[in-house]
């Protein structure tokens, strides 16, 4: 099983992340899910493409989370 948690970043990256990776690895609990994805959409006007775009993976608890940005 696989959970997709999508987010859209507000203040900060970091903050979307603390947010977002709890959510993110509850819900792989509550599914039993053996893939954790959190998508973050920047919707910022003056953000370049390249700043947005990002690939990393992250640790909650037991959870492996990939985190895509767009």
């Amino acid at each position: 099983r696989i959970v997709l948690e999508l987010r859209i970043l507000h203040q900060s990256l970091k903050q979307t992340l603390a947010e977002g990776l709890p959510q993110t690895s509850r819900y792989m609990e509550q599914c039993r899910a053996d893939e954790g994805h959190l998508v973050v959409f920047d919707r910022r006007p003056n953000r370049l493409w390249s700043k947005k775009i990002f690939h990393r993976v992250e640790r909650w608890k037991s959870h492996v989370i990939t985190v895509w940005g767009m």
